[in-house]
């Protein structure tokens, strides 16, 4: 994820700057004085920790919990998890124990305990079973979820989800924020709503109708047959790997809609606003045949 390089980026600048002896003096004593840990907060409500490993981690540990949701799940936790389409319901984590035991689940709704909120983020420095290194907390929790019916997935923060082998006749996903999902199987509507710089892979998921809505810098890679409708507020793009027979696209800021691989007797109907003021809006449409 874009976010999780520019985690570790600076984590590399945090460390370098603090390897020299100025910098040492300056912030070593206060970061030994927390437990060598620091916290940074922006002005977007975004926090990342640094914390050092001192290599003393035992192994992996999987905790159990029942699925208590219907079919919505939150996940406003930085993880990896996969949703597996299953007649027994129930949630697997796998991970260090300290991060495992965190981990709470309420009214079908992921999230760290005792953090500072979904976009919050651990870059640990140090040693473990690999090394010495810098990486990610979120890189060490695996979660899968499996459920009969889960048809609506949020995604808070830098999540990365799965869903595999999805087999349902809706699918809807919101993303706010920078969380990735990918997608395999089928269904017949699907809707994607991203905010932020989130990405929708779901060239691999089959799908009649398709609804995709991008505020801001984030893609969709989709493959309908049926009708697509895209809109598009910012710099997003959205890739049709498929060849709908209707496509529907408004397109405001520089986002564009790729169709590589749609046929000419696909219809395309283009609005794109051109100018915005106190009380002005105006835009153009055109209906024409696929590029």
């Amino acid at each position: 994820m874009i976010r999780t390089l520019l985690i570790i980026a600076a984590a590399g600048l945090v460390l370098a700057t603090a390897s020299l002896g100025g910098a040492f003096a300056l912030g070593g004593r206060d970061m030994a004085r927390h437990g060598w840990e620091w916290t940074f907060h922006d002005k977007d409500g975004d926090t990342v920790s640094f914390e050092r490993d001192d290599g003393t981690r035992g192994p992996d540990v999987t905790r159990t919990l029942e699925w208590t949701g219907g079919q919505t799940l939150t996940v406003d936790l930085s993880a990896d998890i996969d949703y597996v389409q299953g007649a027994t319901p129930g949630v697997t984590i796998t991970g260090p124990a300290q991060l495992v035991e965190r981990v709470r689940l309420v009214d079908g709704r992921l999230t760290w305990a005792d953090r500072d909120g979904p976009n919050h983020e651990t870059v640990v420095f140090g040693r473990n079973e690999h090394g010495r290194g810098i990486w990610v907390h979120s890189e060490a929790v695996k979660i899968v979820v499996t459920a009969p019916n889960i048809n609506s997935f949020n995604l808070e923060g830098s999540a990365n989800l799965m869903l595999r082998d999805y087999d349902q006749d809706t699918l809807a996903i919101d993303i706010s924020g920078s969380g990735e999902v990918t997608a395999t199987g089928r269904t017949r509507a699907l809707e994607v709503d991203i905010s932020g710089s989130g990405d929708a892979d779901l060239g691999a998921l089959v799908t009649t109708d398709a609804n995709i809505a991008i505020a801001g810098s984030g893609d969709a890679v989709v493959a309908p047959t049926g009708r697509a409708d895209i809109s598009i507020a910012g710099s997003g793009d959205v890739q049709l790997n498929t060849r709908p027979a209707t496509v529907n696209q408004q397109v405001s800021g520089s986002g564009e809609v790729d169709y590589a691989s749609v046929s000419e007797e696909t219809t395309v109907t283009t609005t794109r606003q051109i100018a915005q003021g106190p009380g002005v809006s105006v835009s153009t449409s055109t209906t024409v045949p696929a590029p």
